[in-house]
């Protein structure tokens, strides 16, 4: 369902690719997370975010599958809200109930364990490195609202670009999906002292870059897509060797880059890790995080990549390339995962008229995170190719699709 809206506003909006950078059809697009009680999820987006639910939510959140039995999709899908009315980029939550966690750790214990390490959000902790960063020129009214609710931040202050910024690390209760919001303007210091950043939070460039944004204080604009990891080169050598990506800027832990920036097109939205080898921490560290995603996908993926049943397959962002009508960007995507052993990945059947086999639909980076590539190609890796397969069209999410599974 995804793929489809996405090129869908590809192929009509190519136009406005330019200005609009952070929406479906257009560069990193979204950032999505298994979750436990997703519908709660959008509620508390919708009341403290300027995000409106996504159109292609399932009504009331709940879609109801009916292959290999009956069962739910549970939703809480919302989008930033745009100047222009339309729908920007997107912050999801999902529960595929008839998906399995075998060979790591369950979403409810990942969430428990989340909970253990942030506590009431009093102090730095490395898993705030996950987070999707938001730019808002007015950071005040947000916090005044969460003071008003009692919602717990974690407040910190740093300089970059020759200002002084504020970042306020917010959790979408019970969930792993963090919302860091960025600001030059902070003025509440008489209700709460910013804690020291325990490094800057934006590069140099970054920062002037949104300084120089035109904005407007009724949106947020997505920043970038941040995680935690244990190897920072793996990651890198991923980033850039399957997706073709652009390192925008580096610390000794910390590098960032942009997915889907051509001669036409600069993405706004980037992907950055941190590393945090030497995590320590009883509830869960970053590696034993790592751990929980990549041994499902290595129980329930590894060899058998037309398997549908990874519930950690939910934990991706999105990359929409802007080269729309072109497989130059997906054929390297292929050509890279036909050439890599030991890669994780996943191939759904292949949606819409006239469509037929299957078609790549996440690859797993070493940190144990999917990017799902909506994007075209001449065929699929190898080991998805099929020329039998029966396409299902019409009103059939393809989320309801638990593959081919010879083992579980």
């Amino acid at each position: 369902m995804d793929r489809k809206i996405a090129l869908l506003l590809g192929s009509l909006g190519v136009a406005q690719a330019q200005k609009v950078a952070y929406a479906p059809g257009h560069g990193v697009a979204k950032s999505t997370y298994a979750a436990s009680d997703p519908v709660s999820g959008r509620e508390w987006m919708v009341k403290y975010l300027p995000v409106s639910e996504a159109p292609d939510d399932c009504t009331g959140g709940i879609c109801t599958c009916t292959t290999a039995g009956t069962w739910e999709i549970q939703q809480g899908r919302v989008q930033l809200d745009e100047e222009s009315g339309g729908r920007g980029f997107g912050l999801h939550l999902v529960n595929l109930t008839a998906r399995a966690t075998t060979g790591g750790a369950t979403v409810e214990a990942v969430e428990a364990a989340w909970t253990a390490r942030l506590g009431d959000m009093t102090k730095f902790d490395a898993f705030m490195d996950h987070h999707v960063g938001l730019y808002t020129d007015d950071l005040e009214q947000y916090l005044s609202a969460f003071d008003a609710d009692a919602v717990p931040y974690y407040l910190m202050s740093f300089t970059a670009g020759g200002d002084t910024w504020h970042a306020a690390n917010v959790r979408v209760p019970g969930s792993q999906l963090l919302i860091e919001l960025l600001a030059t303007n902070y003025t509440g210091a008489h209700r709460m002292a910013a804690a020291p950043a325990p490094a800057p939070r934006l590069g140099d460039a970054r920062a002037r870059e949104l300084k120089a944004m035109t904005t407007d204080r009724a949106y947020v604009y997505a920043v970038r897509v941040a995680r935690a990891c244990t190897d920072l080169d793996a990651v890198a050598a991923f980033y850039t060797g399957a997706l073709g990506a652009t390192q925008v800027s580096e610390t000794a832990t910390r590098k960032c880059w942009k997915l889907a920036t051509t001669s036409s097109f600069t993405d706004t939205t980037e992907v950055c890790y941190t590393e945090h080898a030497d995590d320590a921490n009883d509830a869960m560290t970053v590696k034993e995080y790592e751990d929980a995603l990549n041994g499902a996908h290595a129980s329930l993926l590894k060899g058998q990549p037309k398997c549908g049943m990874d519930k950690w397959l939910d934990n991706h962002l999105a990359v929409d390339p802007t080269d729309h009508g072109s497989n130059e960007y997906g054929d390297a995507l292929v050509a890279y995962v036909d050439a890599t052993a030991d890669l994780y990945y996943y191939c759904e059947p292949a949606m819409g008229p006239g469509a037929s086999g299957y078609t790549l639909h996440y690859v797993i980076d070493p940190a144990g995170w999917g990017v799902q590539v909506d994007a075209s190609f001449t065929s699929p890796p190898q080991a998805c190719a099929s020329s039998s397969l029966a396409i299902v069209e019409g009103g059939f999410n393809p989320a309801c699709d638990l593959g081919t599974c010879s083992s579980l």
